[in-house]
């Protein structure tokens, strides 16, 4: 564990990140010229390493070259970056403040990106010479965002999509279940079903309505037909379609010896996926950052 290890380390996470030696030198507050020297044998001063693996998000073991012997310890890791400063945060879970939310996110979103191109195959990117951290962020910091960038691989064990796109990310992982994904999925009139509800106009436009409220919103049937705008008989047909799929809840109380039923709104983040992915459906991509297709079994 010399020098010159540490060095070369340096230089690959530097390099894979897509950064140049004098942008490392800023961040960590030295010159250059000694980002330079590391790299070509030099050594960091000591006190300098914690901040070094900060920065790039791995411990410093891996500085030294050392990697996690088994799965175990690789997920270890991987739960404490993504989660540490909620472990650090001493209040209860639901007083954990936005911005350590947003932090957790932004490393989990590193850790899916890292996912796709560990798939795909890091020794590709560095015979272009170009990293993978460099490509997605030339194409998010792109003034047009009009095309979207997509990842795609797909083989009989499974499939991984991935959007890089700047408004609308998202990162799916479908391992295939040694039985194949026919024998989980619903049977196909309860999916016809379900399109037959969202294909409504009106529990469309009452699903966009209620996820711009406030999660657990309140309201009775009278004011949901003012609010979405229908008349009492399509007001209560779209609420039933709502409750069978989870979107509101009832509860009722007793006012002046009559009953009065609310209905409480519950967001789904399933609802937005949905959308997403639908996007992708109807949009079907044209740039990829890399696809890769192995499959050679049907899908059902």
């Amino acid at each position: 564990m010399n020098g010159n290890n540490i060095g070369h380390h340096i230089a690959e996470l530097r390099k894979a990140k897509g950064i140049t030696q004098e942008a490392l030198a800023q961040v960590i507050g030295v010159s250059a010229q000694a980002v330079s020297k590391w790299e070509s044998g030099g050594s960091p001063d000591i006190l300098l390493l914690p901040e070094i693996a900060e920065f790039f998000g791995v411990s410093i073991d891996r500085l030294f070259g050392r990697k996690a012997e088994n799965i175990e310890d690789i997920g270890k890791a991987v739960s404490y970056y993504i989660g540490e400063r909620l472990n650090d945060f001493e209040d209860e879970p639901w007083d954990v403040p936005d911005e350590i939310h947003a932090d957790m996110l932004a490393r989990a979103k590193k850790i899916c990106i890292a996912t796709f191109f560990g798939m795909v195959g890091q020794r590709f990117f560095e015979k272009l010479g170009i990293s993978f951290h460099e490509i997605i962020a030339n194409y998010s910091n792109a003034s047009d965002n009009t095309s979207s960038l997509f990842g795609h691989y797909f083989s009989n064990q499974g499939a991984i999509l991935a959007s890089f796109a700047r408004d609308f990310p998202y990162f799916l992982l479908a391992p295939e279940p040694p039985d194949g994904w026919r024998k989980g999925l619903l049977p196909q009139e309860t999916y016809r079903a379900a399109f037959a509800a969202l294909s409504d106009a009106d529990v469309l436009h009452c699903l966009f309505t209620l996820h711009t409220k406030e999660p657990d919103s309140k309201f009775t049937m009278g004011y949901f037909v003012k609010m979405m705008g229908l008349s009492t008989e399509k007001a209560e047909k779209v609420v039933d379609t709502l409750i069978k799929y989870k979107f509101l809840s009832t509860s009722s109380i007793e006012l002046d010896e009559t009953r009065q039923t609310f209905y409480t709104y519950e967001p789904n983040a399933m609802f937005i996926v949905l959308l997403l992915l639908m996007q992708t459906f109807i949009e079907r991509p044209s740039h990829y950052i890399s696809t890769s297709s192995h499959r050679s079994k049907p899908l059902l």
